[in-house]
């Protein structure tokens, strides 16, 4: 929005005048908006997760879980956009070079360009939960996140955690409990392996 525009300049002055009040779910991201937005007014309200549906299950349904899906051995599961800023075809390389000699899927849901060749991908599932429910460890190794519903959803589901080191995620994961945090590496655009 600018000021060297007549629209720009409506647009300004009926901010000025309805005096909205924004919502962001980081305080990180509250200060950024108020900064950009010069001072307004911005709540901080944080995504919530349905406990009902998103909660450890028993070792029985989840072996159920795993056979019906056909998933064996360690899978790391991803859910969310597959876009550069994900970093997933980095993680895929680094994944498959952990990986060699031992059993271990990596699962990919989403829609989006960044699609590399090491990892199953499953379109956007509506019920994410049983896919958390049967997955080993989620993972998130985003070059930025605010607070990713996915991360909060498969904490929720008792998924180990591994993500990177940064925004939200950093504060969420007990590091060492149950999930990892790792440092980031690099802000640019990863090259696709």
């Amino acid at each position: 929005m600018s000021s060297r525009t007549a629209l720009g300049r409506l647009k300004l002055f009926l901010l000025g005048r309805l005096r909205p009040r924004f919502v962001a779910v980081v305080p990180d991201l509250a200060a950024e908006a108020r900064e950009l937005l010069g001072g307004a007014r911005i709540e901080v309200l944080p995504n919530g997760v349905n406990l009902d549906r998103f909660k450890p299950v028993s070792a029985a349904a989840r072996a159920a879980l795993r056979a019906k899906l056909g998933w064996t051995g360690t899978v790391f599961l991803y859910t969310g956009r597959l876009s550069w800023e994900k970093r997933l075809p980095w993680f895929a390389g680094l994944w498959e070079e952990a990986s060699k000699g031992k059993e271990s899927t990596l699962v990919l849901v989403g829609e989006g360009t960044e699609r590399p060749r090491q990892a199953k991908i499953l379109p956007p599932a509506d019920d994410t939960a049983p896919l958390y429910a049967a997955a080993d460890v989620f993972v998130l190794p985003s070059v930025s996140e605010g607070l990713s519903n996915s991360l909060l959803e498969a904490m929720s589901s008792g998924t180990a955690i591994l993500a990177s080191a940064v925004g939200e995620p950093k504060r969420r994961s007990s590091t060492g409990r149950r999930g990892f945090c790792s440092r980031r590496t690099t802000r640019k655009r990863p090259s696709s392996t």
